[in-house]
């Protein structure tokens, strides 16, 4: 029978497991290491960021400063709250020249407008003054045909009455009416 060494078998398995517990402790340091530096990294990156920050900050301020101290800056903000006002009054303007030909196609020859008023809602209020009762009812069949019907539609008469005008006797109306929005618009 041969001769079997235990202790050689056993002193190979301790110098195996010593280099295992090196290499494995040489990782470990590797990995420490190397997040340590990233740590670093990116404590300097944070660092660098905040300064610029500060500095951009800096600049806003001193920038805003300069401005609010600007002697033409009550001048320029006066300008521009007048800006805003026309810009708005251009918005909401409402343009008679496309509902004054339309209005005086539908209308009789012998009715006489004494006001006018619209919104930019579609809602238009009419004080009309016709020689007669009976022309009040031609003036209102005229907003009843198909082809006047594209632009004005639910007429309703708010008021009707006999109204002296000059030294004649006529016959006045309050008319309220939808009309095409697009008449009054630019």
């Amino acid at each position: 029978m041969a001769d079997i060494n235990l202790l050689d078998s056993q002193a190979h398995t301790n110098v195996i497991r010593a280099r295992s517990k090196q290499w494995i402790l040489r990782l470990v340091t590797i990995a420490l290491v190397a997040a340590l530096l990233l740590y670093a990294g990116l404590f300097l990156f944070s660092w660098q960021a905040e300064r610029k920050t500060a500095d951009v900050k800096r600049t806003i301020d001193s920038t805003v400063a300069e401005m609010q101290n600007n002697e033409k800056r009550k001048e320029l903000l006066t300008r521009q709250g007048q800006l805003k006002n026309i810009d708005q009054l251009l918005t909401t303007h409402l343009y008679w020249s496309g509902l004054l030909p339309e209005l005086a196609r539908v209308t009789l020859t012998s009715a006489q407008y004494t006001s006018i008023s619209a919104t930019d809602d579609g809602t238009l209020e009419l004080t009309v003054t016709v020689p007669s009762y009976a022309e009040a009812e031609k003036f209102l069949q005229v907003f009843d045909l198909p082809e006047y019907n594209k632009q004005f539609s639910n007429v309703k008469v708010m008021s009707l009455a006999k109204a002296e005008q000059g030294n004649l006797l006529a016959t006045s109306m309050r008319l309220s009416l939808t009309l095409n929005k697009d008449l009054l618009k630019k």
